[in-house]
C-alpha cells in the first residue's frame, strides 16, 4: 500500500477510509466534513 488513511486526514481531509481487498480491488472514499463550514465563515468575513 502506497498510502494510508490517517495520511490522507492528517494532510487533506477529515475522514478518508482505504479497503483494499486481497484480489488488488478496493474502494477510497475521501471525505471532507468540514470544508463547508470553512468555506462559509471565509465568504462571511468578506
Amino acid at each position: 500500500m502506497i498510502s494510508t488513511s490517517q495520511g490522507w486526514n492528517a494532510w487533506l481531509t477529515d475522514d478518508t477510509s482505504i479497503e483494499i481487498n486481497e484480489g488488488g480491488t478496493g474502494e477510497i472514499r475521501l471525505r471532507w466534513t468540514t470544508i463547508g463550514r470553512i468555506y462559509n465563515n471565509a465568504l462571511i468575513r468578506e
